[in-house]
């Protein structure tokens, strides 16, 4: 018998199939993903309002950051507008490109924001 692994195998290169930037692949139904990108961007914002105006009325930093948190999920949704709406035009290879730029600034964000406690 096998024993199970306490952590799961992760490769230290991704397969260069899955790689999007070298081979990517031609996207169907942009409308879907740009109505997805509207309605996380809308729903996103609608909850940063209300997290952030009960932050203030509580005095609560922690629902003041929930509301940040969910602004800045909407504005990936707003990268998801965009990639739809950047492939329409032509370029497959923008929809792999703008992930990236949206991992970066998440990433960036979550650096500049880390403060020593």
């Amino acid at each position: 018998m096998q024993r199970a692994q306490a952590c799961p195998r992760v490769p230290a290169f991704p397969d260069r199939g899955r790689l999007a930037i070298i081979h990517p692949q031609h996207l169907t139904h942009l409308w879907v993903l740009a109505a997805a990108g509207v309605v996380g961007f809308g729903g996103n914002e609608i909850a940063a309002q209300v997290r952030l105006h009960a932050g203030q009325r509580l005095a609560s930093a922690a629902m003041t950051a929930d509301g940040n948190h969910a602004r800045i999920d909407g504005f990936v949704s707003l990268g998801v507008l965009s990639s739809a709406l950047v492939v329409a035009l032509g370029p497959q290879i923008a929809d792999p490109i703008i992930g990236l730029a949206i991992t970066l600034v998440i990433r960036l964000t979550g650096l500049l924001r880390k403060k020593p406690w």
